[in-house]
């Protein structure tokens, strides 16, 4: 289970990531129903790690915190990318289909793993995530890889980006201000001296300044 790559029940070794292959855990029937196939799920419990797997269509569900314990185990440690052979994905739907989560029914929705593996993912924000077959080992490769990594280097980048535009609309609207300003008369200068239109220039320029 260290990929979670399908193998046949006759190899001694992966052939996905060349990891011996041990004994399986027992697989306990449950009441849920496959999101794919409607076929009953098996519970697979390897100890911190529990999911559901579906013997018909080889799909897997695992809740947020059996999925988490997979992601961290299998991120690279600091400076080091494994080179990992990202596996054949299955093909994509040609007609997208949203399916039930298996513990509440209600239409899980649908997403990139990662924003950029590739693998579309189904997910109920309350009990878990449903994966198809294979696609759960194609974003353990993704993890491997270091596309985690990337993923929260971007989303550090892309909210920086909003800081610095933020930053930018409200100096604009400073020069808009200044430059709008009412221009005032030497008379109204002298019965209530005030911000001046030269000053409101002066303004204009420690906003492009500063």
């Amino acid at each position: 289970m260290e990929c979670f790559s399908l193998v046949q029940t006759t190899s001694a070794d992966c052939g996905h990531c060349g990891c011996a292959l041990g004994l399986e855990s027992e697989l306990v029937p449950t009441t849920l129903s496959c999101p794919r196939c409607t076929h009953g799920l098996f519970l697979l419990d390897s100890g911190e790690v529990a999911m559901h797997e579906c013997q018909s269509c080889g799909g897997l569900f695992l809740d947020h915190e059996s999925l988490t314990l997979v992601i961290t185990a299998h991120r690279p440690s600091q400076g080091s990318v494994a080179s990992v052979r990202v596996p054949e994905l299955p093909a994509p739907e040609t007609q997208v289909r949203y399916l039930p989560c298996p513990v509440c029914t209600n239409v899980m929705n649908r997403a990139v793993f990662g924003r950029k593996s590739g693998v579309v993912i189904d997910t109920c924000r309350v009990h878990g995530t449903f994966f198809d077959a294979r696609e759960l080992t194609g974003c353990v490769a993704f993890v491997e890889a270091g596309g985690i990594e990337r993923a929260e280097k971007q989303a550090l980048e892309r909210k920086r980006d909003e800081i610095r535009r933020a930053r930018i609309d409200r100096r604009a609207g400073v020069m808009y201000d200044a430059v709008n300003a009412p221009v005032r008369s030497r008379y109204d200068v002298l019965i209530d001296p005030g911000p001046s239109r030269t000053e409101g220039l002066i303004d204009i320029m420690h906003v492009l300044l500063g």
